[in-house]
């Protein structure tokens, strides 16, 4: 992300890369603290495309297809100051998803589903989970569980927020629209353009994309 000045009496603009969940999250909390947001996106949003498995190669972002479910995770080799700041953010997250879980629109994207964390090896279960995941504990009866190949013998029985991201993506944009944000049918190809972009913030949540815009030549 990249900031600079804004004009004094004047609210900031923000200039968002990526139009997925990510992308629109960060546009809608933007416009709630008052700020202008633009949303660029490679190419005009079609739902459509998400429900038709003959178009599925037409699809442009992570988040037009398939589903997600919440599960929290701490990097490993932070800091406790940079894991409390994760943790922070994912609780902020889980707040919102929560929220949004009872608005029209929103209820249709989510709903609670049990789903399990397998390994091969007993490890001890992160505290963190347990305040975020519903029903959180060791399984029990590995016959509940429906797959298991590699008949793993350890594991976590939880229920969380599983998220129809096409579902998603649409409420996120019609709220997005409602509070008077804008978005640009426009690809941006570089990270030259990127920087060149107006705004007075710049953030990238172009996901699996970024490797496009900012590639990796370590």
């Amino acid at each position: 992300m990249a900031e600079s000045k804004s004009e004094q009496g004047r609210s900031p603009r923000i200039d968002i890369v990526g139009g997925g969940v990510s992308g629109l999250n960060t546009g809608i909390e933007a416009l709630k603290s008052g700020k202008q947001v633009r949303i660029f996106e490679a190419e005009p949003y079609n739902p459509t495309l998400a429900q038709n498995p003959e178009q599925q190669r037409i699809i442009r972002r992570a988040s037009d297809a398939g589903s997600a479910q919440w599960y929290p995770y701490v990097e490993g080799g932070l800091n406790k100051g940079e894991q409390e700041d994760q943790l922070q953010w994912m609780e902020d997250a889980l707040d919102s998803y929560l929220e949004r879980e009872i608005v029209e629109g929103y209820s249709s994207a989510m709903a609670r589903r049990r789903n399990f964390e397998l390994m091969r090896d007993a490890e001890p279960m992160p505290d963190y989970l347990r305040g975020m995941l519903e029903k959180f504990g060791p399984v029990k009866e590995f016959g509940d569980v429906p797959k298991n190949p590699l008949e793993y013998s350890y594991g976590y029985d939880f229920t969380t927020l599983a998220i129809n991201s096409p579902a998603m993506l649409t409420a996120l944009r019609q709220e997005f629209n409602e509070l008077g944000g804008n978005f640009v049918s426009k690809k941006i190809e570089s990270a030259d353009e990127f920087y060149e972009l107006p705004g007075d913030v710049l953030v990238n949540c172009t996901g699996l994309g970024s490797s496009e815009l900012f590639p990796d030549t370590g």
